[in-house]
């Protein structure tokens, strides 16, 4: 009994190895409304999201790689996430809803010291990919660089946080391997009480 209790606190602590990389798609939130703290474990300041299938004016569909939704900067001022957690940001996809181009100034910080810096371009005509690969992260910041700022929109930011809450289907098979154990165990102590005894 004591081996399937092992068993079951080593499975159970395996789940918090290191992060994995989440690709945020944000067609699972309501459009027009800020992206909530906790999407993707992390936090978010002035970041909203924007349905291109059922608005489709302007150009926010130039960074359109998922299904429908892509996230941007309201205002055209500056915007960011962040987490108490480090994290990693991967790569994500960029456009330039209200312009034909435009540059965009990214700055990742580590403990809230400005660490990493990167000037994007973004285009109007179709989604624009950029590989950042910045670790160890507490905030990333981003903001037009034009005199007169406009939007940035952006879709598949894939990043890494540590410790962050496992999906659903994960707790779900978690759940599902520790009332197997409990089975198997009940099963097992139920047997070693079926104990028939004769008298000669």
């Amino acid at each position: 009994m004591r081996l399937w209790l092992a068993a079951a606190v080593v499975a159970l602590l395996s789940t918090a190895g290191p992060a994995s990389a989440e690709v945020l798609t944000f067609d699972n939130l309501r459009s027009s409304v800020p992206v909530p703290n906790g999407y993707g474990g992390l936090n978010w300041s002035n970041v909203y999201v924007f349905d291109t299938i059922n608005t489709p004016q302007g150009g926010y569909s130039s960074a359109l790689v998922s299904s429908r939704n892509v996230a941007y900067n309201a205002f055209g001022t500056v915007a960011s996430f962040s987490s108490t957690n480090p994290f990693t940001l991967n790569s994500a996809y960029f456009g330039s809803p209200l312009q034909p181009s435009q540059q965009v100034l990214f700055i990742g910080y580590v403990a809230d010291v400005p660490t990493y810096s990167a000037i994007v371009s973004a285009i109007n005509s179709s989604p624009t990919f950029y590989s950042f690969n910045w670790s160890d992260l507490s905030k990333v910041t981003f903001v037009d660089l034009a005199n007169y700022p406009l939007p940035v929109a952006f879709d598949n930011l894939s990043v890494n946080v540590a410790g962050a809450v496992p999906e659903p289907a994960t707790w779900a098979l978690m759940i599902l391997g520790m009332g197997a154990i409990g089975f198997a165990m009940r099963r097992r102590a139920r047997a070693n009480t079926n104990v028939t005894v004769h008298f000669a």
